[in-house]
């Protein structure tokens, strides 16, 4: 009898084992994996532009992490609403990414995307795309002859003197985004002359003050520099950042002097309006909804990778060559959770400027 309780006993612990081993082995199968095949990387502008340089950064970096090829797609048309489309149609496995930046916020307002960024059920936004601080400022920049030297003259000049202040509109640049954000949220908007600007050079000589078809422009604070160096022709009149931390400057940067000395929207309306006011140039990688969130973090933590490698004077090192169009001693990302609320707060504004008159 002895023998055969024994029996059962070593049966049922044969059967248990096995059970245990089954399930522990299902789930070894079932975890998601990234990623399972080539990447197909879309960029909503064209292979030329400047912003090229850091997808193809990143095309390589996710190709030597992860051993597969990265296949990129530009396409400037309409901000991108063409990929967006092909993501959306592409399944939901993490094998299909795009970057997309805060001026796909107007293309939506103007009916050009179809679809809406911000919409959880449609879009995932993964993590930042790598690139310099968003909040580095964008100077706006006067003749040396105008009429006004801060922001409190200006305000004072243009209502004293109704659409006369010639302000460069370049529709769908995110600069133009940061101006109108300011120049509506201030009140200032309906007594200036929004002259259209097709592009960036036609800013640049419109500014020129031997041409004066523009009396104010916006520019990154890199940009910026080369204005501030020629104080016989022009001058600054207000910095577009939130505040004064300029630590992420590389020490002995050129003209780290003369951008400090720039007053920022911290310094003329305090810290709360400072912030309520900037519009941080950010963009993220999204993905279709619907993607495992396994794999999601999968692809976050590749992408944030590349903003953690260190400094470096190599030329062939990573740092370097994400370095190549930013001016700022480190790149970042941020998470998707505050880029997704930014793009949020900032949709009634965009709404606001898409509706001007």
């Amino acid at each position: 009898m002895k023998k055969v309780i024994a029996l059962i006993l070593a049966l049922a612990m044969v059967f248990a084992l096995a059970a245990c081993g089954g399930k522990k082995n299902e789930g070894g199968n079932t975890a998601a994996k990234w990623p399972n095949g080539e990447i197909d990387f879309f960029y909503p502008y064209s292979e030329s532009s400047p912003t090229a340089v850091n997808a193809g950064v990143m095309n390589d970096w996710l190709t030597e992490k992860t051993g597969v090829r990265v296949t990129p797609t530009y396409d400037s048309t309409g901000n991108g609403w063409k990929l967006a489309q092909d993501l959306l149609a592409a399944p939901a496995d993490g094998q299909t990414l795009m970057v997309i930046g805060g001026d796909a916020l107007e293309a939506i307002q103007q009916g050009i995307w179809q679809e809406d960024i911000t919409d959880e059920s449609k879009f995932t936004v993964v993590t930042g795309f790598v690139q310099p601080n968003p909040s580095v400022g964008c100077m706006i920049i006067t003749q040396k002859n105008s009429p006004y030297n801060t922001w409190a003259e200006l305000e004072a000049y243009a209502k004293a003197h109704p659409d006369e202040v010639k302000v460069a509109d370049r529709a769908g640049s995110v600069m133009t985004i940061k101006l109108k954000s300011l120049f509506n949220q201030t009140g200032l908007s309906k007594y200036v002359h929004w002259s259209p600007a097709k592009g960036s050079s036609e800013v640049k000589t419109g500014i020129d003050p031997a041409n004066g078809t523009f009396n104010i422009a916006i520019f990154e604070e890199s940009q910026a520099v080369a204005y501030l160096q020629q104080p016989e022709k022009y001058k600054a009149i207000i910095n577009c950042r939130p505040d004064n931390d300029f630590s992420y400057y590389p020490e002995g940067t050129k003209g780290l002097d003369l951008i400090k000395a720039v007053p920022t929207l911290a310094d003329v309306f305090g810290a709360e309006k400072a912030v309520q006011y900037n519009v941080p140039n950010t963009s993220a990688i999204i993905c279709k909804a619907g993607t495992p969130a396994e794999i999601v973090a999968q692809i976050k933590a590749a992408v944030d990778a590349l903003g953690d490698v260190e400094k470096s004077t190599d030329e062939k090192s990573w740092y370097v060559r994400q370095r190549v169009s930013g001016g700022t001693s480190k790149y970042y990302t941020w998470p998707a959770a505050d880029i997704l609320n930014e793009w949020k707060r900032l949709t009634p504004i965009v709404k606001e400027i898409v509706n001007m008159k």
